[in-house]
């Protein structure tokens, strides 16, 4: 069987054989493999450790504009001023104070007093023998919404991918090399919005018009045509309209109505729906449209559309409130809004002497009051603790080209707007908040890894809310008194001065519709400042396109392109819309509030300089990983190898059908030394002898191998060499042996090597 082929060659060789050496062959191959491939995705990772332990914290101060923006804690006290004409101190007494935050004392939760304004300003109050008093400030941070990961801020954790601000006075772990992860349940105050498509839309042509010869820098985005060629298109709005009014009925007012009816979770879903149906149906009405007129999808209306384009801008959104500010009938009211937040702050009523505005508030005054029963309360009603804020308005999408195969705007070219329906309202609920710290000292090096609804095994194990009562003796309606709000302990469940509420969330309690961001009547951030940020956002900061109203910032993306970009994408769906109005709510607030708490207030006193407790965390230690099973293929296939051969080795050494003495036979017939002298000197006991004897008697005898020719070489490579270059003869016993042909009877000259024979390679 050796001698029947070529070492390199698998003729004439038994198939057995030639699979056995195949399969060699593949295992040393996969066994290289394995040796380079497999430690490849062996990394050095830093990893928390399976137990925790206790570590020192110490307060983080943010080095950013956020840090160097927000002033020092002033040394007055919290206070709350009440009234809309006339005001007066209603500051909450310290037993209401308390109250409202023994469910969060000695814990990580904020409380009503920990919430507090960024900034602030002070004047003296001339009543009260020239006492400071503080006011809350808005003062504009760096926008934050354009960021994609959990930001750090100095007192807040802001999403700006859903929107949302958790308070936290920062601290981060002291003396670990690597740093630590733990996690914190923090008060986290949530916007929450729902918008309804309008289902029309407002196209007008692009250009590059200006407002007028003295302003030729002010570049409205609209062509000068425009006057002949806006118009509203019916995307489904008025061609698909259910005419019957829905339940329940907005156009009940008085003792029965069902508008005003809420809380205290807030179907924010129906808000914006209804709200939608009511807003086109005043539009159909200014279109002419009823119930018996023809339509289809794709009507154009451009009669009342002329003066669209003064207020708006193609590279930005708008947002309202829903007061049919789109018509030319409502160009006066427009023109008056914009008077009255800006000249008339400083010249008095100059808005009242626009020609039309009369008229026009006649013509916006049906949508603005089922704008505002989408409320569902009316400023002059009684406070009520349990019933949730709501605001509600129109949202303008940024414009799109018509013709889909444009990707960007050409000059006079149509764009088209779409229009939605938003209702928002605002909740506070509790998140278990995971943090890591690499080991530095710095803020900048503390990462929110999670953030996750806080988990309850059961409803009494819920949070319970609470929110001042007012007296009904003090004679204040919603309009005058921000309520306080927070979390209280079990034994106030029942208390008088408080309503309370148990669940995961908590929807906050009815604020003045009219209060904004730019003006503040006290420093009482936890009862005003989130319902006011809606108010702003629905008013003020993106109504007219880069046009900023009380010192605040325009979000409408006209002046900021990398804004203009993120709202182009996220304008196209209604549920795109309620994240703008989510982003900007949180943009708002985050410029405007800080946390104060760390979570240590009750800790006892340290020795060690600025050491404020300590908590448990799970230090960070190196280990090394396997970070991709696919490399370990090539290890898996040699295990599954070898581990088949050992059991077909076992199974074939347990059945006897392989012994010892049968491997030792075979293993000293196919060793090259004894099988070349035994074809040379057949002997059968030459090939039993143990390899000590065989190489004692055999070992030293010589293998004549004729020395490398290139003529012969080249003779064999060009078909010369004949078969009988090897020739079969008897030996001198008449045996059968082989024997090589002598190079000198073939005409070469001879030239001899001798070697030695192999040593036995048996057993």
């Amino acid at each position: 069987m050796i001698l029947r082929s070529d070492s390199a060659r698998t003729k004439s060789v038994a198939r057995r054989v030639n699979v056995a050496s195949i399969t060699l062959t593949v295992a040393i191959v996969l066994q290289l493999a394995v040796h380079i491939v497999t430690p490849l995705p062996l990394v050095q990772q830093i990893q928390p450790r399976d137990d925790s332990s206790t570590v020192s914290f110490k307060y983080a101060p943010d080095l950013t504009f956020f840090g160097q923006g927000t002033a020092p804690r002033p040394s007055q006290p919290l206070g709350r001023t009440c009234g809309t004409s006339a005001f007066t101190d209603c500051t909450p007494s310290n037993e209401l104070f308390d109250k409202l935050s023994s469910g969060s004392i000695g814990t990580t939760v904020a409380g009503p007093k920990d919430i507090q304004f960024r900034n602030m300003f002070f004047y003296q109050n001339q009543s009260s023998n020239n006492e400071q008093i503080v006011v809350g400030l808005t003062l504009p941070m760096q926008n934050l919404l354009l960021n994609t990961n959990f930001t750090i801020v100095e007192g807040l954790i802001v999403d700006p991918n859903n929107g949302g601000v958790g308070f936290r006075n920062h601290t981060i772990p002291i003396g670990l090399q690597l740093g630590a992860t733990w996690q914190e349940d923090i008060l986290w105050i949530q916007p929450e919005t729902v918008c309804t498509a309008n289902n029309f839309s407002i196209h007008f042509p692009f250009g590059n018009s200006h407002v007028n010869e003295f302003f030729p820098v002010l570049n409205t985005g609209t062509s000068p045509n425009s006057a002949s060629n806006s118009y509203l298109q019916d995307d489904g709005a008025f061609v698909y309209r259910n005419w019957s009014i829905p339940s329940p009925r907005w156009d009940i007012y008085g003792p029965d109505s069902l508008w005003n009816i809420t809380g205290p979770i807030p179907d924010l879903a129906q808000r914006p729906f209804l709200g939608a149906w009511w807003d086109n149906f005043f539009t159909a009405a200014a279109l002419n449209i009823s119930a018996n007129s023809t339509t289809r999808v794709g009507t154009r209306y451009g009669q009342h559309f002329t003066n669209y384009t003064i207020v708006v801008n193609p590279f930005a959104i708008t947002i309202s409130n829903i007061d049919g500010a789109i018509f030319d009938q409502a160009m006066p009211y427009n023109l008056y809004k914009f008077f009255s937040a800006n000249l008339d702050r400083y010249i008095g009523n100059f808005g009242d002497l626009i020609p039309g505005v009369k008229e026009a508030f006649n013509f916006t005054s049906y949508f603005l009051e089922y704008g505002r029963r989408c409320f569902g309360f009316d400023g002059f009603n009684e406070p009520d603790p349990l019933k949730p804020y709501i605001r509600c308005g129109n949202l303008y999408g940024v414009a799109v080209p018509d013709d889909p195969d444009q990707t960007e705007f050409q000059i006079d070219s149509m764009v088209g707007q779409p229009a939605y329906t938003c209702a928002s309202s605002v909740k506070a609920i509790i998140k278990t908040v995971e943090f890591t710290f690499n080991g530095t000292s710095s803020l900048s090096n503390l990462v929110v890894s999670s953030i996750t609804d806080k988990n309850y095994t059961n409803t009494e194990d819920e949070p319970l809310w609470g929110v001042e009562k007012v007296d009904p003796s003090q004679n204040l309606n919603i309009s005058d008194i921000n309520l306080l709000w927070g979390l209280v302990s079990d034994i106030y469940e029942n208390d008088t001065e408080i309503s309370t509420i148990r669940g995961k969330e908590f929807y906050l309690p009815v604020a003045y519709a009219n209060n904004d961001m730019s003006v503040f009547k006290d420093n009482l951030a936890a009862a005003s400042v989130f319902t006011a940020a809606w108010n702003t956002a629905y008013t003020e900061v993106a109504w007219i396109a880069g046009i900023s109203f009380g010192g605040l910032p325009s979000y409408s993306g006209n002046i900021q392109y990398s804004l203009f970009l993120k709202w182009r994408e996220l304008s196209n769906t209604t549920h795109g819309a309620a994240i703008i109005l989510n982003l900007i709510w949180t943009d708002l607030v985050a410029s405007t509030v800080v946390g104060t708490t760390t979570g240590f207030e009750k800790s006892p006193a340290t020795q060690d300089s600025g050491v404020l407790g300590q908590r448990q965390a799970y230090e960070h230690h190196s280990v090394v990983v396997y970070s991709n099973l696919l490399f370990a293929i090539p290890a898996f296939l040699v295990l599954c190898l070898w581990v088949g051969l050992l059991v077909i080795t076992i199974g074939l050494l347990i059945t006897r059908k392989v012994t010892g003495a049968m491997l030792s036979y075979y293993m000293n017939h196919s060793s090259l030394g004894r099988a070349v002298l035994n074809a040379e000197h057949p002997d059968p006991a030459m090939t039993t002898l143990s390899s000590k004897d065989w190489t004692e008697n055999f070992g030293s005898k010589w293998l004549a191998i004729w020395p490398y020719d290139q003529h012969t070489s080249i003779l064999q490579s060009n078909g010369q060499g004949t078969p009988d270059s090897v020739a079969h003869q008897y030996g001198e016993s008449g045996v059968g042996s082989m024997e090589l042909t002598s190079l000198s009877e073939r005409g070469l000259p001879r030239v001899l090597s001798t070697v030695e024979l192999p040593r036995d390679e048996g057993l």
